[in-house]
């Protein structure tokens, strides 16, 4: 008499899984026609690289949990069984999803000074963190734009600070600042994108347009009132 086809099933959790994280792979053996468990049978699974073989419970299930998922890629997970003399043997397969872990960051940005005339000098400064550490990131590339413009990049120094000098604009009023963090991939993890921005506002010098055009109603030149002006003190 053959033996009895048999149904494997496999199932990977989590999927996708961070690299070097753990997962676990788990199924059921069971008897095709009628679903009955077949208790005590050992599993062989792969993973790429790894390998691990479980044995059914009573209720015909298995799992194995692993303790580091493989670089980032795609992956085949298989589970076999060579069968015996009542059983035949069977396989299942699926898929696993590697992924490099993500860690958010946090850019803060400061003005100094904080008062700034058209054409005057200011600095933007601020520190790139990792948010699972608190600790600076060095090296990264920062973006800073003021008004939506881009007019510099700088990178963050060992403890994560960036400072670098800019000219404010020759326009009077408020002024947007914006650093960004476009975010980074190495080999074992991935830093997600943070941004920071501020404002300022420059005197509007066109205040001081009302007070000539007065003067030049009354038919007094600029020069004229300026003496005017010495004479009084």
């Amino acid at each position: 008499m053959a033996p009895a086809p048999t149904t494997l099933t496999v199932a990977v959790t989590p999927d996708p899984v961070s690299q070097g994280a753990n997962f676990t792979v788990s199924g059921n053996l069971s008897v095709s026609a009628t679903g009955a468990p077949i208790a005590g049978a050992t599993i062989h699974i792969t993973v790429g690289s790894l390998s691990a073989n479980p044995v059914t419970d009573q209720s015909g299930n298995y799992f194995v949990t692993f303790t580091t998922a493989p670089s980032s890629g795609s992956y085949t997970v298989t589970a076999s069984w060579p069968g015996n003399l009542s059983y035949a043997a069977a396989t299942g397969t699926t898929t696993l999803t590697t992924v490099l872990p993500t860690v958010a960051t946090t850019l803060s940005i400061a003005l100094n000074p904080t008062s700034i005339s058209e054409g005057g000098t200011y600095t933007v400064s601020g520190t790139l963190i990792r948010d699972d550490t608190g600790v600076g990131v060095p090296g990264e590339t920062i973006t800073i734009s003021v008004d939506g413009v881009t007019v510099t990049t700088t990178a963050t120094d060992q403890s994560g600070n960036y400072s670098v000098a800019l000219t404010a604009p020759n326009v009077p009023g408020s002024h947007t600042v914006k650093s960004v963090f476009a975010g980074a991939t190495y080999g074992y993890l991935s830093l997600l994108r943070s941004q920071a921005s501020t404002t300022f506002g420059t005197p509007t010098l066109g205040q001081v347009a009302p007070v000539i055009a007065v003067l030049a109603i009354a038919g007094i030149g600029i020069g004229a009132a300026v003496y005017y002006s010495r004479r009084r003190r």
